[in-house]
Formats: structure tokens, C-alpha cells, sequence
């Protein structure tokens, strides 16, 4: 048997499941999910549920109006990664009345440990509503910090959670994918950059960022393939190239749009010429109280072809005979 969720991919038939958009009224009752599912697929699909309905529902909104409700979804977020073995490192710091927390845990490389590779997502939320659509992106986190046990990999990955970020028009010196940036810039001398063309500054040792800004894919059961949008700095053309190899096939796509030009987790990183990977479109309308079960199915999906292509990412090594790498592009 392989790690978790390194089952190789099959080729599968299309779901029959319908489906509902962000901001439209729930689904009736009589919604099937998506029975084309493997294994590990649902299994992440289960638990991806319970860490949306704590989030979203449970503590409801978090943002720094709510800052109990923020500091609840912090401690929710730390429980589960020490549960998992995890040593967790906290970046705390006071906005708007509310103290906010990057969670970050760091899986040590092998032989290139000085690289390191970054997976980051915001789990607060907008202003108003339960802001499921970050719950969704950071139960993808969680259930990749799961999967990610026991790699065995050439390159050191963080996987942080960001305090603040989901509201479009919070203050940059809000967002907790800046603060984590500053933080790097401290510890290793990288400087931001003005043009995105520019390498990171080679102490800073951060070779790409991927930031899992909104996995929540709606969609009628005949939209096939499934469209997932990533958008890229030019640095990062080659990570994409892999993430597509790990994604690509007759259910899902990646589906190239423009860099953010409004405030992002992703704006954070690029301005410091960090190669960077934005997956999914900022969610910059109201968002739905409610995801379908077509749509968290297929965020599960998502999440277990992007743990393929960060195997790569990483230089994964395997840990027994049995193990598959997927694409087998690793970015040496």
C-alpha cells in the first residue's frame, strides 16, 4: 500500500449529481453526490465535511469584528493539527480589535531542506456570511496536512493557515499571508521585488507558493470537464505545468485566468518575487450559506490531484515499492 491518498488515479465516468452556485438558494432535499468517488476521495470528502460544518456553522462568522469567533476557529484549527503530531507555530497579531493567528507547521526536507515550498489558505471570513467558501479551502489544507504524513521529500513544505484574508476590501497590513511573508523576509533576507520576473532573493530559499484561495467548483452534472482556475505569476509557469499533469483528464481541467488585481493571499507572496500558484477565483461576491454536495465532492477530488502534483513539488521520495507518483515530473 502507498501513503494516504497516493492511490493511482483511474479514469472514471461522468457524476449524475446536481448541483447549486455559490449565492443561489439551497438545493432541494433529494441531492446525490458524486458516486464516481474512490475510496480516498471519499474519505477527504467526509472529512473535508466536518471541518466546513465546525467552521461555517458551529463558529459561523470570524472575522476581526468577531473576534472570539476568530479565536475559536484558531484553536479548532491547532486541535486538529496537534492531533495529527503536528508542532504548530503561531504568528499572532492585533487587528481591528481582534488578535488574529497564522497557524504554520513545517514538514522538514531531506537533502535540499533549504528550499522550501509554501501551501497557505485564509480561514477567516467575509464580513457577513459563514464564509463557507474559505471553510471549503481550509478543510482542503487540513485534509492535506493528513495526507502529507510520513512523506518522505527532498524539499521542506509549510503548510500555514492565515488569520485574516477573505474580505476583498480589508487593508493589506490586514492580511495574515503578508505578515507570514514579512516574517520569512526577517528570518531569511528576502526583499520584495517590483516586477514579478525577478527570482526571489536566493536566502529566502521559498522556490513557489501555492494558495488554495477558493476550491468550491458548482456546476450541473453535464459541465464536464470540471474547470478549475489557477492563476500564475510568470515564474511559476513550470509548477502549473505540473499541477496540470497531476489535474488534466476528461473530469477535470485547469483553467488558466488573470493574476488577482484586487488584495490577495497571492499579491503577498508575488511581490516578493516568490514563484506563486493561485488556485481558484477570489470569492468576491456574497457567498452561499450552503455548498451542494456535487460541489464539496468535487473540491475533494481537487484536493487529492493536488497532493499528487506537491509531490512533485517537493521531490517526493517513496517510502515503499508499492508507492505510485503520479506524474512523475518532479521539479528537480
Amino acid at each position: 500500500m502507498g501513503l494516504p491518498g497516493c492511490a493511482p488515479r483511474a479514469h472514471q465516468t461522468p457524476p449524475t449529481a446536481s448541483a447549486q452556485r455559490p449565492g443561489e438558494t439551497p438545493s432541494p432535499p433529494e441531492q446525490r453526490s458524486d458516486q464516481t468517488l474512490n475510496a480516498d476521495e471519499r474519505r477527504v470528502r467526509l472529512e473535508m465535511d466536518r471541518h466546513i460544518e465546525k467552521l461555517s456553522v458551529t463558529i459561523g462568522e470570524r472575522h476581526a469584528g468577531k473576534a472570539w469567533e476568530l479565536a475559536d476557529a484558531a484553536d479548532y484549527l491547532a486541535s486538529e493539527l496537534e492531533g495529527l503530531g503536528y508542532v504548530i507555530e503561531r504568528q499572532g497579531y492585533e487587528w481591528g480589535g481582534a488578535l488574529a493567528q497564522n497557524l504554520a507547521v513545517t514538514i522538514p526536507g531531506g537533502t535540499r531542506g533549504a528550499e522550501r515550498v509554501v501551501v497557505g489558505a485564509h480561514y477567516d471570513g467575509p464580513p457577513t456570511g459563514r464564509g463557507v467558501t474559505s471553510a471549503v479551502s481550509t478543510a482542503a489544507l487540513l485534509e492535506l496536512a493528513h495526507l502529507m504524513q510520513g512523506a518522505r521529500m527532498e524539499r521542506t513544505l509549510s503548510l500555514v493557515f492565515f488569520g485574516l484574508g477573505a474580505d476583498p476590501q480589508l487593508s493589506p497590513e490586514a492580511r495574515g499571508a503578508r505578515h507570514f511573508v514579512r516574517q520569512l523576509a526577517r528570518r531569511g533576507g528576502q526583499q520584495p521585488t517590483q516586477t514579478q520576473s525577478t527570482p526571489a532573493d536566493s536566502t529566502g530559499n521559498v522556490v513557489a507558493a501555492l494558495l488554495l484561495e477558493n476550491l468550491l467548483l458548482p456546476g450541473v452534472p453535464h459541465d464536464l470537464p470540471v474547470q478549475l482556475t489557477v492563476a500564475v505569476t510568470p515564474l511559476a509557469v513550470k509548477w502549473e505545468a505540473v499541477l496540470a499533469g497531476s489535474i488534466d483528464d476528461e473530469l477535470m481541467v485547469l483553467s488558466r485566468g488573470p493574476w488577482p488585481t484586487v488584495e490577495s493571499d497571492g499579491l503577498a507572496f508575488s511581490e516578493h518575487g516568490i514563484p506563486s500558484v493561485v488556485m481558484g477565483e477570489p470569492a468576491l461576491r456574497e457567498e452561499a450559506n450552503a455548498a451542494s454536495s456535487l460541489a464539496l465532492d468535487r473540491a475533494a477530488r481537487a484536493l487529492l490531484r493536488i497532493r499528487y502534483a506537491l509531490g512533485d513539488w517537493v521531490i517526493e521520495r517513496p517510502t515503499n515499492d508499492a508507492m505510485v507518483t503520479p506524474t512523475g515530473t518532479q521539479l528537480e
